[in-house]
């Protein structure tokens, strides 16, 4: 099943914390923007989630074209949506056709 481009309707923005040097030789954490990706967002129920899993975390998901960088999110990652920052949870590549991905966020906090 390919893309459509008519769904992804919505920007988000994918960030690394990276550290860097001030002007005083101390190490700073800075904020570097990976890309801007167009995606479809779908909120999850509560009531859809296994009832091991915290019920107070608001988690949505992002169906996205397929894009080497974003198939393996490093630990430092995270989402910008709605001015809202995501972590990443996991990212799923629906039978392996590198066609699109599905990337499950909790939201920071």
């Amino acid at each position: 099943m390919t893309v459509r481009a008519g769904r992804l309707r919505h920007r988000l923005e994918v960030v690394k914390l990276t550290s860097e040097r001030d002007q005083y030789g101390s190490e700073t954490e800075a904020r570097e923007s990976v890309g801007f990706f167009w995606c479809d967002a779908a909120e999850v129920d509560n009531s859809q989630l296994d009832k091991t899993l915290e019920r107070d975390q608001t988690r949505i998901v992002f169906d996205t074209r397929y894009n080497k960088t974003l198939e393996a999110p490093t630990v430092s990652m995270f989402i910008i949506f709605r001015g809202r920052e995501w972590d990443i949870v996991s990212v799923n590549n629906p039978r392996m056709l590198n066609e699109r991905l599905v990337i499950t966020c909790v939201q920071r906090g």
